[in-house]
């Protein structure tokens, strides 16, 4: 079965007033979006239908347990840690990595259209430590900056990152760096230190680096602030933004 030996980790534990503040009446991982055949669904039950349906059935969903919204079918759940962001989420996230086969970090938040999904799960196939993210401007929900959707890797790779993950923390504590993210961990894992890792990411050479899949700009994106979800909303009633699973 297509991806069968894939752990997919749904990280939807971020703190539920940052930024949205359950703009909609629910938490932005759980906003209702359309469907193909024009009804709506929760925003992690559609990403958790395309996982199901291209095989993948070892689904992992870091989110508030006590919440019984998450409450869903098709994952386990984990309890997330409160007001956990950055590289400290990413440690706490380390426990559920695959110890048989790949790993698929995916924030929660996101809407993955067909394409961009079959992306990550084709080219992640190769055994790489693989940063997902769209590079430069959304044209569909105008968010001005590039964004990060998660991580693809392999057993093999797991010292590595979490060295990676550990280091970037040290970098932040020390204040050698003003954020220590999934961004700044890229940085390392493609051989940069010390305040490069963070100042490089505005520079012209930071699209040099390997170590990632180029996400579409298709309406593939997170929804952090209300206004980016509102204008994406009416690109895909305009006909912009694919639906299909």
């Amino acid at each position: 079965m297509p991806y069968s030996n894939t752990r997919v980790i749904l990280n939807a534990g971020g703190p539920p007033s940052r930024y949205w503040a359950d703009h909609t009446g629910a938490p932005k991982h759980l906003v209702a979006v359309p469907t193909p055949n024009g009804g709506q669904q929760p925003l992690l039950v559609r990403t958790i239908h395309q996982l199901v349906s291209r095989g993948i059935t070892d689904i992992r969903l870091i989110c508030d347990c006590t919440d019984p919204r998450y409450n869903l079918d098709g994952v386990i759940r984990y309890d997330h840690i409160p007001a956990t962001v950055g590289v400290q989420s990413l440690i706490h996230g380390s426990i559920l990595w695959s110890t048989y086969g790949r790993t698929v970090s995916l924030m929660g938040d996101w809407f993955y259209t067909k394409d961009c999904l079959d992306r990550i799960l084709a080219r992640g196939e190769a055994r790489e430590w693989l940063h997902l993210a769209r590079i430069g401007r959304s044209t569909v929900n105008g968010q001005p900056w590039s964004e990060d959707a998660g991580v693809s890797f392999w057993p093999e790779h797991h010292d590595a990152y979490l060295q990676a993950i550990h280091d970037i923390d040290a970098l932040s504590r020390a204040g050698a760096i003003p954020r220590a993210g999934a961004w700044e961990v890229w940085c390392r894992m493609a051989g940069l230190n010390g305040p490069e890792v963070h100042t490089m990411l505005d520079t012209p050479e930071v699209l040099t680096l390997g170590h990632r899949i180029v996400l579409p700009d298709d309406g593939s994106s997170d929804f952090d602030l209300p206004v980016y979800f509102d204008t994406w909303s009416t690109a895909v009633a305009e006909g912009w933004v694919s639906l299909a699973y």
